[in-house]
């Protein structure tokens, strides 16, 4: 149930809670994220991912190779991270990268108050949201979900709103 102060709105008449994941602390981030993300079958396509901290300073050097492994694997053509962080040198290295393997990185600042990390798909409209940010999946336990279309949206209006996509 969604409830907020405009409305309230009743969940998908199927939702099971079966698109949910409970990650376990010390499994293996780079498997664990790349497994959820193909629920987003984004290949071609464009993927919006609200995470302030996906190219975190300070960030060691496995986890700047497992990131460009993971934003590869989506195979998406165009990656729209929004935050109001600061580029850093893992960010324009990685672009560097998937800019060589066909895929525009683009950082948007318009949407830089996003609490949850969604990972959306816009020309499909699925998204999953991690319960923290990636660099700390597997770190401890956390929430990974599908959202049902219902959730996914919601989400679209407010990518809409907060003009990170245009319309349709």
């Amino acid at each position: 149930m969604k409830i907020d102060d405009k409305n309230i709105l009743e969940m998908d008449t199927n939702y099971n809670g079966a698109n949910n994941f409970i990650c376990s602390a010390g499994g293996d981030m780079k498997m664990t994220a790349v497994t959820q993300l193909k629920k987003l079958d984004a290949k071609d396509k464009t993927v919006i991912i609200t995470d302030p901290y996906l190219f975190q300073i300070g960030t060691d050097q496995s986890y700047g190779n497992d990131l460009k492994d993971i934003l590869l694997s989506l195979e998406a053509k165009t990656i729209i991270w929004c935050s109001g962080k600061s580029e850093t040198a893992l960010y324009n290295s990685i672009n560097t990268d998937l800019s060589a393997n066909g895929c525009t990185l683009v950082h948007n600042r318009t949407l830089n108050d996003c609490h949850d990390r969604f990972w959306y798909c816009v020309e499909n409209n699925k998204a999953v949201v991690f319960g923290t940010s990636l660099n700390g999946l597997c770190r401890k336990i956390c929430r990974v979900d599908e959202l049902t279309s219902q959730e996914a949206n919601e989400l679209k209006s407010e990518l809409i709103n907060r003009n990170v996509i245009q319309g349709n």
